[in-house]
């Protein structure tokens, strides 16, 4: 399934491409445009950030198997904000300078953000917690949600298999599975006063060296 759905997505970052830069286009005149509202002036620059938010990720995603000089993970926590402005992002614990990772621990960082601030949000609560070393190798990111029984097992997880409403069942099988390729650990944990802790640990080779 996992293969299956990598070649799928290469498909459709290629088809992604010409769209996005259209749209990017067509964002672009309209900033230059004086009978646009000013009301509008900063919705038109928050869509056209996410418009090249999104490109950038088709064009990662279509050198994903050429990339060797590894990611920044502070512009992955960056760009995540950028995307999930309604999510408060607690942090603690600061990224050594220059560091760079693999760049499936970057996507591993993403998803798991993303699992977070979906859990949050359906709770009706706007905070994410994230805790990492200093070159990215441990981490953990807690929700504030409503929480899980600590009796069902949601590890490994199910490819296309959601608890969430909308939700694409991909976050959780494919964080998993990326843990696997790098060789480390993934744990889920219940928390009592709510939500959920996701604990990562990965080998000190995702740390890329510039």
């Amino acid at each position: 399934g996992i293969v299956a759905l990598a070649t799928h997505a290469a498909a459709v970052a290629h088809e992604l491409n010409t769209p996005l830069a259209t749209m990017l286009l067509t964002l672009e005149e309209l900033e230059e445009r004086d009978d646009v509202p000013g009301t509008l002036d900063e919705d038109v620059a928050l869509l056209h950030s996410l418009a090249d938010t999104c490109r950038q990720r088709v064009r990662e995603l279509a050198r994903a198997g050429m990339a060797t000089e590894g990611i920044d993970p502070e512009q992955v926590i960056e760009r995540w904000r950028l995307l999930r402005p309604a999510v408060e992002l607690s942090r603690t614990g600061i990224l050594a300078p220059g560091t760079r990772i693999d760049a499936a621990a970057g996507h591993l960082i993403q998803a798991l953000l993303d699992n977070a601030a979906d859990a949050s949000l359906a709770a009706g609560n706007t905070r994410v917690d994230l805790e990492a070393d200093a070159n990215g190798v441990r981490g953990e990111i807690r929700d504030h949600g409503k929480g899980f029984d600590p009796q069902r097992s949601f590890l490994p997880g199910r490819l296309f298999d959601s608890g969430k409403p909308g939700g694409l069942g991909l976050g959780l099988a494919l964080s998993h599975a990326t843990v696997e390729r790098l060789g480390g650990e993934l744990n889920l944990h219940a928390v009592e006063s709510g939500g959920a802790r996701v604990s990562f640990r990965l080998p000190p080779r995702i740390t890329v060296r510039p």
